[in-house]
């Protein structure tokens, strides 16, 4: 068996940045354990699967299901995955300017809309879930898991469980320098979380690099992921947080993340929330830049 696959950036601000993403282009060539087994030999964040059998149409939309892997584990949603599968979906099957396409995941279908330049999307921009917010925790013991102090908790809003398909606990930090300080302590961590999932974990300040609106880290520990350089699926939960509990900004909310800085993958991912009593709409955009293609030589 012979089949071709992809590696984009995606969010990313030049050549080699942002986030990698490996997308196969017959994901119905492969049962869940050889997806897994290739998932754990590219060995990125995520690998998607396009289920190329499944291409059809919702009311005009073009809509194709999609797996997603990390090296350890299949996932209901991510959002880099998004952008970068559906880039790829709309450049191989489509060809075509469609403004919207479908993508089917575990999660729902999430539309992702596209802005072209030359006949290539230059901005995707998905449209996630309902937020639901969790559980709440006290600063002392998210400190200690981060191995600060608890005076560098910002503690204004609360740390709080969101998950608009995939749960991240939303950290706010008051500080840059406590953001580049921050390291997950795993004994605290795992005595913590001992009879839960470890949770993922999205720190942020107002403080930033360049003039942007926040700086963020994310820490995946479950899924094997130590630091992520650019994740949508945290800064749409990172979005609707914001859309609940920033009184400074009321209706549309718009706002321009840096991640990735710290492990020399900068990435810009861009926010947009509205907010209608307790009705959301969460979208997070950036662009898509294909690296490489390469060819599957056995299954």
């Amino acid at each position: 068996m012979v089949t071709d696959f992809f590696c984009v950036d995606v969010f990313g601000v030049g050549p080699y940045t942002g986030n990698p993403l490996a997308v196969f282009l017959r994901g119905e060539l492969y049962d869940d354990e050889t997806m897994q087994l290739l998932a754990r030999e590219m060995n990125l964040s995520e690998t998607t699967f396009l289920m190329s059998d499944s291409i059809t149409t919702m009311d005009g939309i073009p809509t194709v299901d999609v797996r997603i892997f990390t090296p350890v584990a299949e996932i209901p949603f991510a959002g880099h995955p998004t952008l970068g599968t559906a880039f790829v979906f709309q450049q191989e099957f489509l060809k075509q300017a469609y403004p919207t396409v479908n993508l089917r995941m575990k999660a729902g279908v999430i539309p992702v809309d596209m802005v072209y330049e030359d006949h290539r999307p230059q901005k995707l921009v998905m449209t996630q879930n309902q937020p639901i917010f969790g559980e709440t925790f006290p600063s002392a013991l998210i400190a200690a898991i981060l191995s600060l102090k608890e005076e560098d908790i910002e503690d204004s809003t609360p740390i709080q469980m969101v998950s608009t398909g995939l749960p991240f606990l939303i950290v706010p930090l008051r500080h840059l320098d406590a953001t580049n300080r921050a390291r997950i302590h795993s004994a605290t961590l795992e005595d913590a979380f001992r009879e839960k999932e470890l949770p993922n974990i999205l720190i942020y300040t107002t403080e930033t690099v360049h003039d942007h609106d926040y700086h963020v880290r994310v820490f995946v520990p479950e899924l094997g992921v130590s630091e992520d350089p650019a994740t949508g699926s945290a800064n749409g939960c990172l979005c609707a947080y914001l859309s609940k509990y920033d009184t400074n900004r009321r209706g549309n909310y718009r706002a321009i993340v840096e991640q990735g800085y710290m492990i020399k993958r900068p990435s810009l991912l861009y926010l947009e929330g509205e907010r209608n009593a307790d009705q959301y709409v969460i979208r997070v955009g950036g662009g898509v830049t294909p690296v490489y293609r390469g060819t599957l030589m056995r299954s």
